[in-house]
């Protein structure tokens, strides 16, 4: 048996956005991403608002294991890699978040703690980005807490302006088309800065995004046999943290726009029903302005095709949250 929280049914669309990558040869007006590499030298909450609703129920259903046959073109990605960028200063755009006083504070962090960025033009829209990291761990059960070492999330830039956090390696970013300045800054889990040697760690990646897809087409895929998926939003001060629960499905944000395999995959997102982007993992942060939201998670293979249940109907879950 398969068991989903269902609140409505979706055709599976194609979304782009946050919250995390190869790209295939039909993407039209991509170029090549560029990299920026951040090393370090060693060096030595917010107030939950009103708990969400959940007008979901629960339905039990049984799927089988067969999946509709899905074709994708091959990939083909050229890179670039860029000299080393150690900044000076320290500055933030307008932070929606509310924790501007925080994000002016530096942490010493581990000897060798480092940050990399690698951004990858979307063919269906936008930019995948793949964050990687040394000496340290992302924890977005312990964001709002006190900072521990060697632990936290990524603050995302795009040029110049605050779009978000990252809590884990691989993000979405939903941006127009054209060149863009993508800049990730390691944040403890106060959303203080990580620091060595009096300078924040960060990197950043020059990317030139193509327009989005016009034809880009969905098919459904039949969830395997057992599947669960479920999800839960934490309201905080500029938006909310989103958690999803599965087990028979697994994220492989590596694989996006590949080959399909089967029980592997992403999620779409989106907030009072429009498309906010995807999620490449199972926590995610989601801006929000003040007031009531509906967010709706629906699973997807590598190629977009929706999951569904034994009697076709997409699968999704959604939740309820209000934001201070």
């Amino acid at each position: 048996m398969t068991s989903f929280r269902r609140v409505s049914q979706s055709a599976a669309v194609c979304l782009a956005g946050l919250v995390a990558f190869s790209t295939p040869a039909w993407a039209h007006g991509d170029e090549p991403h560029s990299t920026t590499t951040t090393s370090v030298k060693p060096a030595a909450a917010a107030p939950a608002a009103k708990p969400a609703a959940k007008p979901a129920t629960s339905k039990a259903v049984a799927v089988t294991p067969a999946a509709k046959k899905v074709t994708t073109a091959k990939k083909s990605v050229t890179t670039t890699t860029m000299a080393a960028h150690q900044t000076d200063m320290h500055t933030h755009a307008a932070d929606s978040t509310g924790y501007d006083a925080a994000h002016d504070a530096m942490t010493p962090a581990l000897p060798g703690t480092s940050l990399k960025i690698v951004a990858t033009p979307d063919p269906v829209r936008g930019v995948n980005l793949h964050l990687m990291t040394t000496n340290f761990r992302f924890a977005p059960m312990s964001v709002n807490r006190h900072s521990t070492l060697g632990e936290g999330h990524v603050h995302l830039y795009v040029d110049g302006t605050k779009v978000g956090r990252a809590y884990g390696e691989w993000v979405h970013l939903m941006v127009e088309p054209g060149e863009h300045t993508i800049r990730a800054v390691l944040s403890a889990n106060d959303h203080s800065t990580w620091s060595a040697d009096g300078h924040a760690i960060e990197a950043s990646a020059v990317v030139k995004v193509g327009a989005p897809a016009m034809m880009h087409h969905h098919g459904e895929v039949v969830a395997p046999d057992g599947m669960t998926f479920d999800m839960s939003a934490m309201p905080v001060m500029g938006g909310a943290n989103v958690y999803v629960r599965a087990s028979g499905f697994r994220f492989a944000p590596e694989m996006v726009n590949q080959a399909p395999v089967y029980g592997a995959g992403h999620a779409h997102i989106s907030v009072d029903g429009k498309p906010m982007g995807r999620l490449y993992g199972p926590a995610a942060y989601v801006p929000l302005a003040p007031g009531p939201h509906l967010i709706e998670i629906t699973p997807a293979t590598n190629t977009h095709d929706a999951l569904v249940d034994a009697d076709g109907t997409a699968i999704s879950v959604s939740e309820v949250v209000w934001v201070r």
